[in-house]
């Protein structure tokens, strides 16, 4: 018999009750939709309650950060790190710094059987894995058990994630403060479904005669804004997809393959849980910089408090940055203080019977004018816009 420790439509699959439990008598398994859950043995489970008090889903964090967060619009100055990055590489000149301190980062990671975890980066070769969006929920494991080993010991400490597994990190630490620990969480919109996933792959294998390797879905071979999913072959040489031709992004991206909780996410908003918050600056003012830059990406940071703002006076001689108003962030990001809104096909999509393209082509073909509008590149649509506008006046 198995103990329920949440309702599965609010657990986050954070794994801190995975961490927490002092006889090991927790699992994390996927469910029939391609999420993770925690499956207790209901016979060796001792009754201490300590899942339940972990739960940042059932335990809702409050923190002292800023209801209104200094707003950055930033780009790294290394244009290697600007290629590698899905944005502008905020990341990667936060986690360079810590590494610089003798520090370590605890970050996402795909590797090349396309298994999604976090693991414990020490130096800059094993940061590289962490570069890029990975657009699918990672396994934490057993990585709380090991940054509160690290903070004991003095390491200093970088933790990016999601903000529930942000939230998840400072339960299992129970309020115990650490300067040694610096937090950032993404802008997420939600965490796509394995079983999709694992889905889409094997009918990319079958078409293509070849066994995937690597997967990047924010590649920049057609610009920063024009999504694009590069695929990577043991042997053959890399395929590109339009984000809206790609089975899996094209689902993502219509918010239809979400963990439940995704959509009800009680970390979604302001104040933020971590102490930097980082993503996409889409709607930046573009008087704020030059036209090349922003088509190779601009990063939006927020510093959430005062660790934040003296942690980036360090970081800031990397980056091309400018001070833009949060509203101007906010605009283009919904996720900072919104969750993402279910869509009604939801419902059916991870439940219903056939291949990745017969749900995708049932429940999330993009129509022919987003497709028109993604061929001739935002400008245009812009300008045309514009023109349309002048002629009704």
């Amino acid at each position: 018999m198995n103990k329920v420790i949440c309702d599965n439509d609010i657990c986050t699959g954070c794994g801190v009750c995975y961490n927490v439990c002092p006889v090991k008598c927790i699992t994390m398994e996927y469910d029939e939709e391609g999420f993770l859950f925690p499956i207790v043995n209901e016979e060796r489970c001792i009754k201490c309650n300590k899942c339940k008090e972990g739960c940042p889903s059932l335990n809702e964090l409050t923190n002292k950060n800023y209801e209104k967060p200094i707003a950055i619009g930033c780009w790294n100055k290394n244009q290697n790190i600007i290629e590698k990055s899905s944005s502008g590489g905020a990341f990667a000149a936060i986690a360079e710094e810590i590494l610089k301190e003798n520090g370590v980062v605890v970050g996402c990671v795909m590797d090349e059987d396309l298994n999604v975890y976090h693991t414990i980066a020490n130096n800059e070769k094993e940061l590289e894995m962490m570069h890029g969006s990975k657009y699918l929920q990672s396994e934490t494991r057993s990585v709380y058990v090991d940054i509160k080993g690290l903070l004991d010991g003095g390491k200093k400490v970088l933790f990016t994630g999601c903000p529930c597994q942000v939230a998840g990190l400072y339960n299992y630490l129970d309020g115990e403060s650490y300067n040694n620990l610096i937090t950032v969480d993404l802008i997420c919109h939600g965490v796509g479904s394995k079983k999709f996933f694992d889905m889409y792959i094997y009918e990319m294998n079958k078409k293509y005669k070849e066994k995937v390797t690597k997967i990047s879905f924010r590649s920049k071979k057609n610009g920063w804004r024009k999504y694009t999913t590069k695929i990577s072959f043991i042997t053959r040489s890399d395929i590109y997809i339009s984000a809206i031709k790609d089975l899996y992004m094209s689902c993502y991206l219509q918010r239809a393959i979400y963990r439940k909780s995704c959509y009800q996410c009680k970390y979604s908003r302001l104040p933020r849980i971590a102490d930097i918050t980082i993503g996409d600056f889409i709607g930046i003012d573009r008087k704020q910089i030059d036209k090349k830059s922003y088509q190779k990406g601009v990063s939006v940071v927020l510093l959430n408090n005062k660790k934040a703002e003296s942690y980036f006076e360090n970081i800031k001689t990397k980056l091309n940055w400018v001070a833009r108003p949060l509203q101007e962030a906010v605009l283009s990001n919904d996720n900072i203080n919104k969750t993402s809104i279910m869509p009604e096909c939801r419902k059916n999509i991870l439940k219903d019977n056939g291949s990745a393209k017969q749900l995708r082509d049932k429940y999330c073909k993009y129509k022919f004018r987003v497709h028109v509008a993604n061929f001739f590149g935002e400008d245009i649509v812009i300008f045309l816009k514009k023109v349309v506008r002048w002629l009704k006046t």
